[in-house]
């Protein structure tokens, strides 16, 4: 989607809601449902999409830029937006680069959430305007749940994507993935290569070494080669992961 494309969907928002206010839920759902598009890049893209469709659980692996949250999240939404799922829930362990906790953030827990799905709501507003996302945000169709508040939590009835996960713990992980209810779906996202937790097995490690031959779930592993950003995101990821291989290197 251009840049044109979004800056006129987002200049037309008092347009928007004026539209959006005189139409009934099922109006707007099919409203922005026909914005909405998803289409595979490159193969593993592919692969991630077809594991979404067949699997009840998918784990996607890959650097920034490979089109992770992109592919799980529009995915969920357009399924939400169908009727299959009652919400689409985004969530991750807020725990930022520095140690830096979603404690020290002012506001209430929702508030406090938000800046941590930027990313997704950047996704969303490619497609629509704010006063769309906002709207969905307040139906309770698009719903955030941090790691941190994960305890006593059911998943029924909806999609579920998991971000930055390899920031999570292999307990976390555990306590997550038993969340699963009824009719529910759950993509995992993570990049091995940028964990906060050192040291220590992740719970996205964890989860790959012990689901990998599991019906219901999909493993997806995407690579350098997979980036759809800027070119120069991949020569950047090359880079670190070249250093990385050195430093394992025997002396």
């Amino acid at each position: 989607m251009s840049k044109r494309k979004r800056s006129e969907s987002n200049g037309n928002g008092n347009n928007e809601l004026n539209k959006s206010e005189n139409q009934s839920p099922a109006q707007r759902k099919t409203s922005v449902t026909s914005k909405l598009t998803l289409k595979a890049l490159n193969e593993n893209q592919k692969k991630a999409i077809k594991s979404i469709s067949f699997n009840k659980i998918t784990i996607i692996t890959g650097p920034s830029g490979s089109g992770k949250t992109h592919i799980s999240s529009v995915y969920g939404l357009m399924e939400v937006l169908r009727g299959k799922y009652k919400k689409l829930i985004i969530t991750r362990p807020c725990v930022e680069a520095y140690g830096e906790t979603m404690g020290f953030l002012p506001g209430d827990i929702l508030a406090k959430s938000f800046p941590y799905i930027t990313p997704v709501l950047d996704i969303f507003g490619e497609f629509l305007s704010s006063s769309e996302i906002n709207k969905l945000i307040s139906e309770g169709l698009i719903s955030v749940v941090p790691f941190a508040f994960m305890r006593g939590n059911n998943f029924k009835n909806a999609f579920v994507v998991a971000e930055e996960s390899q920031n999570t713990t292999p307990k976390q992980m555990h306590l997550f993935l038993t969340r699963l209810g009824e009719n529910s779906k759950m993509v995992i996202n993570g990049d091995l290569a940028q964990s906060d937790i050192q040291n220590n097995m992740n719970g996205l490690q964890d989860a790959l070494q012990k689901f990998r031959n599991i019906d219901g779930i999909g493993i997806v592993e995407m690579s350098r080669q997979d980036i759809v950003r800027d070119p120069l995101v991949q020569t950047i990821v090359e880079i670190y992961e070249k250093e990385e291989r050195e430093k394992d290197l025997p002396i």
